[in-house]
């Protein structure tokens, strides 16, 4: 287990998704912004997740990229906020955010 802001500038990290092999539609390694293709992190969670966009192609099209701690990764090809929202709403499964995370509570909201 390591967390991904202790990766080295010029590190670059392959990802694999949870019980292993190769993540779907990313199976080079990922390097990190401002180099491209790379990760550029937007969010942390409190159990050690992390989130961030890969920067492949127009901004718009950037996906959601999420980092367990366990080591192993989920993508998701939607915005930032359907990803909030789909994660709220039960929308988007993803494994990686905290149970508590999920639901309206997470906003303030209940």
């Amino acid at each position: 287990m390591h967390d991904l802001y202790d990766v080295e500038l010029g590190q670059t990290v392959v990802p694999t998704r949870k019980g292993g092999g190769p993540l779907p539609g990313h199976e080079e390694a990922f390097d990190f912004h401002p180099r491209k293709p790379g990760l550029l992190a937007w969010g942390k969670d409190h159990v050690g997740g992390s989130y961030c966009w890969y920067t492949k192609g127009h901004l718009g099209q950037w996906a959601i990229v999420a980092y367990a701690r366990d080591g192993w990764w989920e993508s998701h090809a939607m915005s930032m906020s359907e990803y909030l929202i789909g994660i709220a709403t039960g929308s988007v499964h993803c494994e990686v955010p905290p149970k508590r995370f999920q639901g309206w509570e997470m906003f303030g909201v209940g």
